[in-house]
């Protein structure tokens, strides 16, 4: 089920992607950082949650259960 998830700083949005990939089969979730230092903040947090992530690049085939992608990279390709 799509969802958006718009929310003030230390609001919790990592908390969206990071519980449901801890989950038996949590699917997919993609998330898109609006910029990079953003985007290296939530591969951090992944990284020391020991949660399976990848950062997604163009032509990138690979499952993981978090697919991290910046803006400018989401909006290009």
């Amino acid at each position: 089920t799509p969802l958006i998830v718009v929310l003030p700083t230390g609001g919790g949005k990592t908390l969206t992607f990071t519980l449901p990939a801890i989950l038996r089969d949590p699917g997919v979730s993609i998330v898109v950082a609006p910029f990079n230092a953003l985007e290296k903040d939530y591969v951090r947090r992944l990284r020391l949650a020991h949660i399976e992530h990848i950062v997604w690049h163009h032509g990138e085939a690979r499952y993981a259960p978090v697919v991290v992608v910046s803006a400018d990279r989401a909006a290009t390709t």
